[in-house]
């Protein structure tokens, strides 16, 4: 029961404290004049049997009042995030984006820097976009494409 409780207590300690960075990270944006920071990062190994990620941060100071903000509620409007997964399929990673609201391939775009995949598609509504970090670094020229109803698929041939 002691492991227990010192897991849970552990966790809480943890979440407590980052949310203290949080609160002190605004608070220096703020007195520092500035109105958005970003980050982004990754953690852990590639190495079979450890955790690895990444993760990304936007924050925006401003007032919650849309018209005193009109520029960041009228963004956050046009911007979406599209519905993704990733798969690891041998020689080849997988990943299947979900794009309803786009008609044709055309409308989509897709980049390679490094192991991140950069995607952009032009909605009528606004504006698809998502960075996705692969689990494994992938030749660049092997992207293959197929788009049908809304649904993206790309085959990405790993690197040996």
């Amino acid at each position: 029961m002691k492991n227990n409780d010192f897991s849970r207590g552990s966790l809480l300690n943890g979440l407590l404290k980052g949310l203290s960075e949080l609160a002190q990270l605004v608070e220096k944006l703020e007195t520092e004049g500035k109105a958005e920071i970003q980050q982004s990062g990754r953690f852990g190994s590639l190495k079979q049997g450890v955790l690895a990620g990444g993760y990304g941060l936007n924050i925006r100071l401003g007032s919650l009042n849309p018209k005193e903000n009109e520029s960041f509620f009228k963004e956050k409007l046009q911007k979406n995030e599209p519905l993704l997964d990733v798969f690891d399929e041998g020689d080849y990673v997988q990943v299947i984006v979900e794009l309803p609201e786009i008609s044709t391939e055309e409308e989509i775009e897709v980049k390679l820097e490094k192991q991140t995949l950069l995607l952009t598609a032009h909605a009528p509504t606004g504006v698809y976009q998502k960075n996705i970090f692969l689990p494994v670094p992938v030749e660049s020229k092997s992207i293959q494409k197929s788009f049908k109803n809304g649904i993206l698929k790309l085959m990405l041939k790993k690197m040996l």
